[in-house]
């Protein structure tokens, strides 16, 4: 009862400026490009906000299913607890395969 045990998956929330949350579900890896180079985040995650750059999103599920590399601009990934929150940039600027990938990749 009174051990803090880690997850072995997370809530990963993916929003764009213009759609709103676009995906909702949960990760076991979240890869990314920030300001300060890659970040990969794991279950268990110290709390986090970071600005991201220009790069590949890389979401992995709990299951064996494969990574999906998504080539989009992350502009904040924000970690607190065990939900991490992605905020990418406009709609306008992420083909609409990318939105589709997201939502059947997670």
């Amino acid at each position: 009862m009174g051990s803090a045990e880690t997850s072995e998956v997370f809530k990963l929330n993916i929003v764009t400026p213009e759609e709103g949350l676009i995906h909702e579900g949960e990760a076991i890896s979240v890869t990314f490009e920030t300001q300060g180079g890659q970040s990969q985040i794991l279950p268990g995650h110290i709390p986090l906000f970071t600005l991201g750059e220009n790069g590949s999103l890389v979401i992995e599920k709990e299951g064996g299913r494969p990574k999906i590399f998504l080539d989009a601009r992350v502009l904040v990934a924000e970690v607190i607890g065990d939900v991490v929150t992605i905020i990418m940039e406009t709609a306008e600027s992420i083909k609409e395969e990318t939105h589709q990938a997201i939502r059947e990749a997670v």
